[in-house]
């Protein structure tokens, strides 16, 4: 714990730092003023410029996903990727080039390739579109060109111009092509990949625009699907983009090459421009950027800019660049410093009196309930007097925070500390239910409890159980566990819930050998005063339960829930029948194995239960274990009744009953008040008169909990 010399009162800190607040507040408003009008600036830009670039970059991502999407549904329109035809206008295929160029305005052509070299191409005309060895007619909208192999090896090429309603204005045939698809840099790149894939940009020769080229390669790699897009309504869009007075948005491809401008009017001259190399000194910083906002010094000015990458699905990325200058964010707030600073002066000035008359007012009581509320989250609750306030809110809180107090140490005596602690330190939840948990559980009960309150009073009764309860409870808390529940005059106690405990079988049984002890000094104390004798069973067992709340919306009661919990407390119960005082499970005893002296009882089904158990009785730890108080150890005289036990208690199981009469007598002989030898006596001496059936199984079968 930190020295308590090295602090200061509240009021003292608060004195301080108003004196240090009013020599510097000048300089200190003014810095203040000036960073916040430029985070202002900047985060207005900042939202501007990401508003701005996500709307360009969406524009482009739609423009790519819509024409990917064709790609990848064109090749089912021809899944054998032939083009042979009597009438290349009837192809299946070509309904779906005309479709696909209508889906999008910046969609030039879309066409097929297949590895016989034939090719089958639709181009939508535009204005301005000029072809190298064709002049298409007037009225021409489309033009569907066609190459095809013949038998005599010629691939002669045919061009025909369709009007806006699919007629044939006329055709063109070229005798002999040097065009194959199989050569173009598309037909390979999109035959060597799994999904559509794109091209660099590049000029078109017919229309002297930027596009790309979308290729997606036939199932049956029959062939290779392309579509011709172009960027051109990309810079009519960017340049509808307003940022600022001066500001601009482009693109830069992967190749770090502009594609397009917001300033631009003419594609070609602007487009494909290295980056670097760009006149524009906005456009040649791109080199240098980073994703995200960065403010830049380009020719002595500072130029925010903005770069997000747009995705395209092909495996190519576009960078959407948006600048400008940051002055042209800041507007007039300079000179609205000056102002601000002269208000805070007189402010801050006038608040240091106030502030320090108010300080010595909230000091003390502040600091008490400080105090008081580290010793209750430490459940450290005392009967301390707050003290009194003429604040009327501190007042109310002080009165508040002492109902407070007593009511968590009245609850502190119906919840266990350790399960209080859990919710303190840790986020439990309020709703109903729970979690899967490792846990061991100790039922006790009292033995003719009922016969005992008859003769009492019962103030005098409530006396004894509260005395035996306390003694009992301490010995459980001392071992990590909790009592989840009082019943009657049983106990339910839990460990390894809610607070994890590595060794919580052992725990457990640890805690009902010092319960059976606590018991028996109990029992002294009763005597002496005249009290009757109050004489325990305990029951024990582990495995898996369901841990957690349980109840209704206006009440919940954090228990465990599960197989293990019923059996538990049927262990106890079977106490009665073997005349024992604490029982475990077989699954106990392993887990244990000889860190505790046990005997082996029987295999008993429990009523209500569907699988037998194997059931121990639980002696003591071995004699002269280091670190365990004595008193827990197993009797040394006990030894050899451990050893008669297993003796006959391994010829009852073989069905030996004449000697195993002879020995559980023997042991009656030596122990007499042993409650299991008594009831394997009278079994054998039956089962000796009247065998059992050839297919006895050895279980004891209860018909009462």
């Amino acid at each position: 714990m930190r020295s308590r010399s090295l602090r200061i009162s509240f009021r003292s800190s608060l004195s301080v730092i108003l004196i240090f607040m009013a020599v510097v507040t000048a300089f200190s408003i003014t810095v203040f003023n000036q960073y916040a009008g430029r985070q202002a600036a900047m985060n207005s830009a900042h939202r501007l410029f990401v508003e701005v670039g996500e709307r360009a970059g969406e524009h482009v991502e739609h423009l790519f996903t819509a024409v990917s999407s064709l790609a990848r549904v064109l090749p089912t329109l021809a899944p054998e990727g032939t083009l042979r035809s009597e009438d290349i206008r009837s192809h299946p295929l070509v309904p779906g080039l005309i479709e696909t160029l209508g889906a999008s305005k910046n969609t030039y052509s879309a066409y097929l390739g297949n590895r016989d070299g034939d090719f089958l191409q639709m181009i939508r005309m535009r204005e301005g579109m000029t072809f190298a060895n064709i002049s298409p007619p007037a009225r021409t909208s489309y033009i569907l060109r066609y190459i095809g192999g013949q038998e005599d090896g010629t691939r002669p090429q045919t061009w025909y111009f369709l009007d806006q309603a699919l007629e044939l204005i006329d055709q063109q045939q070229d005798t002999e092509t040097t065009y194959d698809p199989r050569q173009r840099p598309w037909y390979n790149s999109a035959m060597a990949s799994e999904t559509p894939i794109a091209t660099d940009a590049y000029i078109y020769n017919s229309t002297g625009k930027t596009g790309f080229t979308l290729a997606q390669r036939l199932g049956n790699r029959r062939g290779v699907m392309g579509i011709d897009i172009t960027t051109d309504s990309l810079n009519s869009f960017l340049g509808q983009q307003k940022v600022s007075k001066t500001g601009a948005v482009f693109l830069i491809d992967d190749k770090e090459r502009l594609i397009a401008h917001s300033s631009s009017t003419d594609t070609q001259s602007a487009a494909l421009v290295a980056a670097s190399e760009h006149q524009d000194a906005w456009v040649a910083s791109v080199p240098h950027l980073r994703p995200g906002q960065q403010l830049r010094t380009v020719n002595n000015q500072d130029i925010l800019f903005y770069q997000r990458d747009a995705l395209t699905g092909t495996g190519r990325a576009i960078r959407v660049i948006v600048a400008a200058p940051i002055r042209e964010f800041m507007g007039h707030l300079d000179q609205a410093l000056v102002g601000n600073v002269l208000f805070a002066i007189l402010a801050i000035l006038t608040a240091i009196p106030i502030a320090l008359w108010v300080s010595g007012l909230f000091n003390r009581t502040i600091q008490s309930i400080a105090q008081e509320a580290g010793r209750i989250h430490r459940l450290e609750i005392r009967d301390t007097e707050l003290p009194s306030t003429r604040i009327k809110e501190l007042e109310q809180l002080s009165n508040s925070f002492e109902i407070m107090r007593q009511g968590l140490k009245t609850f502190g005596l119906y919840v266990p500390k350790s399960l209080v602690h859990h919710i303190l330190n840790t986020e439990v939840s309020s709703a109903v239910g729970g979690e899967r948990q490792q846990l061991t559980a100790m039922f006790s009960d009292i033995a003719d409890y009922t016969t005992i309150s008859e003769g009492l009073e019962p103030e005098e009764l409530m006396s004894m159980t509260y005395r035996y309860f306390d003694l009992l409870g301490v010995a459980i808390d001392r071992r990590q566990g909790i009592i989840d529940k009082f019943i009657g005059d049983a106990i339910m106690a839990l460990w390894n819930a809610p607070t994890n405990d590595a060794d919580h079988v052992a725990n457990a049984c640890f805690a009902a050998l010092e319960c059976r002890i606590g018991n028996m000094v109990y029992n002294l104390e009763n005597d002496a005063r005249g009290l009757p004798a109050l004489h325990t069973r305990f029951g024990v067992h582990c495995g898996e339960a369901v841990v957690g709340n349980v109840g209704s919306s206006d009440r919940l009661n954090y228990t465990a829930i599960g197989s293990v919990i019923n059996l538990a407390s049927r262990l106890e119960g079977v106490n009665k029948v073997y005349g024992t005082t604490i029982l475990v499970s077989g699954e106990v005893r392993d887990r244990i194995g000889d860190r505790f002296v046990t005997r082996p009882i029987d295999r008993v089904a429990v009523k209500g239960a569907d699988q037998p158990m194997e059931i121990c009785e639980l002696i003591g730890v071995p004699w002269e274990t280091n670190d365990i108080n004595p008193i827990l150890w197993a009797p040394q005289h006990l030894n050899n009744l451990l050893s008669l036990w297993d003796e006959a208690y391994g010829l009852y199981n073989r069905q030996e009953w004449t000697r195993a009469t002879d020995g559980f007598r023997a042991i009656l002989d030596a122990y007499p008040n042993d409650g299991p030898a008594a009831l394997y006596l009278d079994r054998c001496q039956q089962y000796a008169k009247t065998p059992p059936a050839e297919d006895w199984d050895g279980i004891a079968r209860m018909t009462e909990k």
